[in-house]
């Protein structure tokens, strides 16, 4: 077995998923309230350590061999994006820690895109993915024509109709799960608590990922998994010289 050709398979397998996280962080850069992640890269430990082996099954002679990255999971960054300043009456904000509820296939799940409008049939929804947007009993909201005023707390005045919107923080925010539509889910170990966040009427949440930063971060990327690809071919090289070598001089 030739270690360094396996080291460097891990560190090519572990560049790729790399980039295609630095990939999709850079492809919503002008996403409203998208929330980058980040790839946690662990040192790969013994073989009997990573397999969790018992000892009589331990080989001190190889199993004692450790080296290279590999994939410890993502996390996502949930760090407030720039408030973005609309004027649009249905553009809201959430300032400080917070999430809206909206309604997806019957489940309540969670966003920071405060990008609403009215559907034909006056429901408030999203603007993005048109997903209802529920109140604080988990409701879907109703707005009659005309005006809309939206105070800090998150009250909906409109023609003599007021509205809490439903706002939602979490003890473990990072149990949330990404579930596309600029959305996430939540269950019990994310704990669900009133949020105490302040909304701004007239402005939208900006992407939390740094153009300049997420494209030096994919340049690096690159050349860490260019410089993987090039000791596969180097170390290829060496074993078929090696191979040639020895039937030559046998």
């Amino acid at each position: 077995m030739n270690y360094g050709l396996y080291l460097s398979a891990a560190a090519l397998k572990l560049g790729h998923t790399r980039m295609d996280v630095l990939a999709n962080n850079m492809a919503n850069v002008n996403t409203t309230s998208f929330k980058p992640d980040t790839l946690a890269i662990r040192s790969r430990q013994p073989a009997p350590t990573e397999r969790n082996l018992p000892p009589h099954l331990v080989m001190p002679v190889l199993d004692d061999v450790r080296g290279g990255l590999s994939d410890g999971g993502s996390f996502t960054d949930l760090s407030p994006g720039p408030l973005i300043s609309t004027g649009g009456d249905l553009d809201v904000a959430i300032q400080g820690r917070g999430f809206f509820a909206v309604e997806v296939d019957g489940q309540t799940r969670y966003t920071r895109d405060g990008r609403f409008t009215r559907a034909a049939d006056g429901t408030l929804v999203t603007a993005a993915a048109g997903l209802p947007v529920l109140d604080a009993a988990g409701g879907r909201i109703t707005l009659p024509v005309g005006p809309v005023r939206i105070d800090a707390e998150g009250r909906v005045a409109a023609g003599g109709t007021v509205v809490q919107i439903g706002l939602t923080n979490f003890t473990n925010p990072q149990a949330l799960r990404k579930e596309g539509a600029n959305t996430f889910a939540a269950d019990a170990a994310a704990g669900p608590i009133a949020s105490t966040a302040t909304v701004r009427q007239g402005f939208i949440e900006g992407s939390g990922v740094e153009p300049t930063r997420a494209l030096v971060n994919m340049i690096l990327a690159q050349r860490t998994y260019d410089a993987a690809a090039k000791m596969i071919q180097h170390t290829d090289a060496m074993l078929g010289r090696a191979v040639n070598d020895i039937a030559r001089l046998a």
